[in-house]
């Protein structure tokens, strides 16, 4: 075998580029390379498969990087989001607006909620939204705009 792969170490390769040299040399075989083109198709192949892998590693490194990208997007708007509670917290004004903004009475089941909305308890209703704050599935769907006036 060393004679049909003179100038490739065997020494350092893979299963998967044993194998694949070992296909190029039943390649060479059924048509009757030249020990030069036997080579040729060798060292063709195994670069094409170094390629692969390399693009392949070059593909998890990008995927990797966006979802770390993806984690710190994430987390700064939780922040955003946790400061925006915080905020509204502090103005009896600003927690009016925010329940004026996401809260329909109408649609209200029986709850803590809605006991403290109809005793006018409106920090204490806004308090129980604060899981809303907290988590990005909810955070998309409030009406925060309100506060883009307040903070311009």
């Amino acid at each position: 075998m060393k004679t049909r792969t003179a100038n490739i170490d065997l020494n350092n390769l893979t299963d998967q580029e044993h194998d694949i040299i070992a296909q190029k040399n039943v390649y060479a075989d059924s048509i009757g390379a030249t020990a030069e083109h036997r080579q040729n198709l060798i060292k063709q192949a195994l670069q094409q498969h170094q390629d692969a892998i390399q693009a392949e590693q070059e593909a998890k490194e990008r995927k990797k990087a966006e979802r770390q990208a993806q984690k710190e997007h994430e987390k700064q708007q939780l922040e955003l989001a946790r400061k925006q509670y915080e905020q509204i917290l502090a103005s009896d004004t600003l927690i009016n607006a925010y329940i004026a903004n996401n809260i329909n009475p109408q649609k209200m089941r029986a709850s803590l909620q809605k006991m403290r909305y109809e005793q006018g308890d409106f920090r204490g209703v806004f308090e129980l939204e604060k899981n809303k704050f907290e988590k990005l599935s909810y955070l998309k769907s409030l009406n925060l705009k309100f506060l883009d006036k307040i903070n311009s």
